[in-house]
């Protein structure tokens, strides 16, 4: 499905997939904000199908110029980001769709909020964003491996 829109992506086009990985990504972007090690790979898991997942792995691997998997889980949702670095395995965990656990080599485990959004909370969300999203559009052509326009 993601490679089929990809193929026909206007400007303005939306996915709530993608609406739903918004917290995910921000809270990855704030923990690759600080000093971290050379990240040698990376890996996204869901549940089978999850096209949220699929958008985050794309989404980082053309970020950070890593090649990052994604593999299955039990879910609910994305479970899991972690990726492989130089001091060991730097990891976002969330097994409850609710609260996550961010795991860093020689720090201490970390806790934050990283809730499952409800579809009416994703719709009030783009709505209030109506302009194209350019950071989607480059994901979407990495994911189809640059062949979208």
């Amino acid at each position: 499905m993601l490679l089929t829109l990809a193929k026909v992506y206007r400007p303005g086009d939306t996915d709530l997939s993608w609406t739903r990985a918004t917290s995910w990504r921000s809270l990855l972007a704030a923990t690759l904000d600080q000093p971290y090690p050379e990240l040698l790979s990376g890996e996204v898991l869901a549940e089978p199908d999850n096209p949220s997942a699929d958008l985050i792995a794309a989404w980082l691997g053309q970020r950070l110029g890593i090649q990052v998997q994604r593999g299955e889980s039990g879910g609910p949702g994305i479970t899991e980001v972690s990726f492989d670095t130089s001091d060991g395995k730097v990891s976002l965990s969330r097994p409850d769709g609710r609260n996550a656990t961010l795991s860093w080599p020689g720090r201490p485990e970390r806790r934050v909020a990283l809730h499952r959004r409800e579809t009416p909370d994703l719709i009030a969300e783009e709505l209030r964003r109506l302009e194209p999203d350019e950071v989607y559009a480059e994901t979407l052509r990495a994911l189809a491996g640059g062949s979208a326009q």
